[in-house]
């Protein structure tokens, strides 16, 4: 049983009353047949029909499958073609089609492989055309059957079937049930969503507490807690709020709600005169305004210097905004005093970012600065923090930055740290022995480039290919047949999201299948995968920030950032944050009694967990992170792992 409401399943009736629907949409199902082929010749088109189908040309996949259906309708193939036809007008946006051929499946082919995961596509069409009832009996149907592969899914798709249907309640009893076996936390994250709109939409909050108690227990139930006990803090009702909050399992504690649930307990505990941490902002170079109090000793000052005018002001911004973030989550952290920000604009110029950092360090509150965040402005940056020796958070990835810096520290994601993690994924996932590396000529591709070579021959490896081609070049065959000669495992290709999009497809086009191809951060882009995911299978990108990713560090950081400024964060957005956060995290240790102390405490952290996961860093400054691997889905980019 799906939940405490859920009905039992119907008998083998309601299936013939599908197939029925089915048959009388199409007029009939029945389709002629050709005159006869020999095996020899339907295998052939059925091999073409699945190379096409397996590359997306979907159009002429569908003419070969119906093809080879026609000449042996009981044949070895029919099963797979009429699945593959099926489909095929899924995949086009014809579900009014596709019940035709799921339906003729399960009738001629109940015991076929593909019959079971027909009737979970049955479930689907119905929907997409709009028989919410139709859909939810399917899919009775299929969560009845042991062997249902698809269980979670069609869970959760017979949830959104009864939320139109009206009934709300019953569907929370079927997501609850999903979210209890599902091992993906993405899809768990997707879940909670869906619950959580149909909370908004549909359940009234004195409806919450029945609700609570219907739900299976699990992270599901524990989100109904939360939001019952929310309902009954806004009413007045504080006993019954405490009694849903403490009746939270927070052992399970990996997804945003449970901070958001955590922060709840602590504002009914709190005392009512008491008042959280404050930033303070002083604005850039200037004086301070009147209306804002001074800072006092007790608190935690840092400076930020970041280009917040001029064309590029748009990255100093997103950096900014992830600092403003940091100060408001980390100055809660126990041990923390309150945090105070100091900010000076460096106007994307380096000899104006130095003065900057020498007013800062001028100011003796003022323990450590976050900034050199230009490249063309770090080495001033990082040089006036040197002269007058405060501690400097960089946010450059400038690989030579900390060469003869000992106050220096860099959070950031270099070329070499991305070119170790593809190497290292290549490796490990895919078993790859040899690389290649093609990329365009530019400084960017070029300078990828060379960090992938250093990088391979720190494994004690090199590139089995190296090849290049113009920045704004359209046509890559001389490359894919370079590339198709020397047979690499893998293919680096340091360019961005648009211009992959292209290449992609020439390179199945030239041959060139069946390896692994690598991309750093730059390809993070949705719409690499609208564009050419169904050329990027087996791609694997790499990066420092997801914002999609199902750590609960990252879902509290991008809902805190999205609550403040209504957007997305940014790699640059969580880098500020996490800057913040390893200061927080020196000063909750003690290590702040001057900036010495502080500059060592830096170079004592280990594992430290933020948005752009853990972070340590080393006596020299230099961060290692353990970035994220990313591969390319069909619409959108999707964390691996």
């Amino acid at each position: 049983m799906e939940s405490g409401k859920a009905r039992p399943a119907r008998r083998t009736v309601a299936f013939v009353g599908l197939v029925a629907l089915a048959f009388a949409l199409a007029g009939c199902a029945t389709v002629p047949t050709k005159p006869s082929m020999t095996d020899e010749q339907v295998n052939e088109i059925f091999q073409k029909a699945e190379a096409y189908y397996r590359n997306h040309f979907y159009d002429k996949a569908l003419v070969l499958f119906v093809q080879a259906y026609e000449a042996d309708p009981k044949g070895g193939f029919a099963d797979n073609a009429l699945y593959k036809i099926a489909g095929t007008h899924m995949r086009r946006s014809e579900p009014e089609k596709a019940v035709v051929y799921f339906a003729q499946l399960q009738s001629d082919f109940p015991t076929s492989p593909y019959a079971e995961e027909a009737l979970y596509n049955l479930g689907y069409c119905y929907f997409q055309m709009g028989d919410a009832q139709r859909a939810f009996d399917t899919y009775k149907l299929y969560l009845a059957r042991n062997s249902a592969r698809n269980k979670n899914r069609a869970r959760a798709l017979a949830a959104q079937s009864l939320v139109k249907l009206g009934r709300a309640e019953e569907a929370i009893g079927y997501w609850a049930t999903a979210a209890q076996s599902e091992t993906d936390a993405g899809q768990v994250v997707e879940i909670l969503q869906q619950v959580k709109d149909t909370v908004d939409r549909e359940i009234p909050g004195d409806r919450l507490a029945q609700v609570v108690g219907d739900a299976p227990e699990g992270v599901v139930r524990d989100y109904l807690r939360y939001r019952a006990g929310q309902d009954a803090a806004s009413a007045g009702r504080t006993d019954e709020a405490r009694t849903m909050l403490g009746a939270i399992d927070f052992r399970r504690a990996k997804y945003r709600f449970y901070q958001q649930a955590r922060d709840a307990q602590a504002a009914l505990g709190r005392a009512s005169g008491s008042k959280p941490s404050v930033t303070v902002v002083a604005p850039e170079g200037g004086a301070r305004d009147p209306n804002m109090p001074r800072p006092s000793s007790d608190k935690l000052v840092i400076g930020v210097v970041l280009p917040l005018s001029g064309p590029l002001s748009i990255y100093g911004d997103q950096a900014l905004h992830g600092i403003l973030v940091g100060v408001e989550r980390f100055g809660d952290s126990p041990g923390v005093p309150r945090i105070e920000v100091v900010i000076r604009d460096s106007e994307g110029d380096g000899e104006t970012a130095a003065r900057r950092v020498a007013e800062l360090a001028a100011d003796s509150r003022v323990v450590a600065v976050i900034g050199a965040l230009l490249v063309k402005e770090a080495e001033a940056t990082a040089s006036a923090a040197e002269e007058h020796e405060i501690p400097l958070i960089a946010l450059s990835r400038k690989e030579d930055l900390l060469a003869d810096k000992a106050w220096v520290v860099r959070n950031a994601v270099t070329f070499a740290d991305q070119a170790r993690a593809l190497i290292r994924y290549a490796k490990t996932y895919q078993g790859a022995g040899s690389f290649g590396v093609m990329h365009p000529e530019s400084e960017f591709g070029q300078a990828f480039a060379d960090a992938f070579e250093q990088a391979l021959a720190e494994e004690d490896l090199g590139s089995v290919v190296t090849t290049s081609y113009p920045e704004n070049t359209t046509d890559w065959r001389a490359q894919a047949r370079r590339v198709l000669g020397a047979k690499p495992d893998a293919l680096f290709i340091p360019d961005n999201a648009d211009r992959v999009a292209l290449l992609a497809p020439q390179l199945v086009y030239f041959g060139v299948k069946d390896i692994t191809l690598l991309g750093p951060s730059s390809w993070n882009q949705d719409d690499l995968a609208k564009k050419a995911g169904a050329y990027l299978r087996r791609a694997a990108i790499a990066d420092g920030f997801f914002a999609r990713a199902a750590d609960a560090n990252v879902q509290n950081f991008v809902g805190m950032y999205a609550d403040k400024f209504a957007e997305t964060p940014t790699l640059l957005s969580a880098l500020g944050y996490d800057s913040v956060g390893l200061v927080a995290r020196v000063a909750a240790s003690g290590s702040t009694d001057n900036r010495a102390a502080l500059r060592r405490g830096l170079s004592l952290i280990h594992a430290w967990s933020g948005a752009t996961g853990d972070t340590s860093i080393n006596a020299a400054g230099e961060c290692r992170k353990s970035l994220y691997i990313l591969r390319v889905g069909d619409d959108a980019i999707e964390e691996m792992y």
